[in-house]
């Protein structure tokens, strides 16, 4: 989950959220709600890059 520091959700909310999941992680990065359109679109491409599979790992 990527969250805005200053966004509608606070990372305790996404904690709560994230609970149901195995492995899930959080990234808050400076922005608001609608960061990947706003300040920090280049991080929010580089950390759902990072999450993708990549070429090489699809067998």
């Amino acid at each position: 989950m990527i969250l805005g520091d200053q966004g509608l959700f606070g990372e305790k909310q996404g904690e709560e959220q994230l609970s149901h999941f195995i492995n899930a992680q959080i990234k808050t990065l400076k922005g608001g709600h609608h960061l990947h359109l706003e300040s920090a679109k280049e991080q929010v491409a580089e950390l759902i890059n990072q999450f993708l599979p990549t070429a090489s790992d699809i067998h």
